[in-house]
């Protein structure tokens, strides 16, 4: 849901937190979804990649 480029473990969490988050108010606007989606997109693209612990 957050973008098709974008494939982060936490993604079909944050699928998850919309969905509630609709069904206990309303639909988040689409414009709202593309600016988020390029935020994270934007992130992804720039942070380096993170040690795994263990």
């Amino acid at each position: 849901m957050i973008s098709a480029e974008c494939s982060m473990p936490y993604e079909g969490t944050t699928d998850g937190w919309l969905a509630e988050l609709e069904a206990e108010h309303r639909p988040v606007d689409p414009e709202i979804l593309e600016w988020a989606a390029r935020i994270v997109d934007d992130w992804a693209s720039t942070s380096e990649p993170t040690a795994r612990v263990g």
